[in-house]
């Protein structure tokens, strides 16, 4: 399930890698689309990546996520005493807008990667 449908008016074919800014065509619903299905795409992608060293809660039928994921920091409370706030805190350090703390689980993060977010950026918050 997605908060918005906005990702099916991206052109048929995809995101545009070579007209991302509309500098070759603008549409504004397409353009629009094509950045909800960047976030999709980048959600599911940082889940894909982080799934084996946390657990990614409530994923669809398909195993994919929303916009955004949510991972479960619960085991590390256990663990190492290592609360959710503490690892948002030290996102924070590293330049990492704050994820969800504890929405809609206590003891977890939403995180919700932008379409404007580079590759480097992604590949440094994993």
């Amino acid at each position: 399930m997605v908060s918005s449908d906005a990702h099916h008016r991206a052109p048929s074919e995809g995101i545009q890698f070579d007209n991302l800014s509309g500098e070759r065509e603008y549409g504004a619903w397409a353009n629009y689309g094509q950045s909800k299905l960047a976030n999709l795409l980048f959600a599911n992608q940082l889940a894909k990546r982080l799934e084996g060293s946390y657990d990614v809660l409530y994923r669809g039928e398909s195993g994919r996520s929303a916009h955004e994921f949510i991972i479960d920091l619960r085991p590390f409370e256990k663990t190492s005493g290592v609360v959710a706030e503490d690892v948002a805190k030290r996102l924070m350090d590293y330049g990492f807008h704050a994820p969800t703390m504890s929405f809609p689980v206590v003891g977890t993060l939403m995180i919700e990667p932008t379409e404007s977010e580079s590759l480097e950026g992604l590949d440094r918050f994993v």
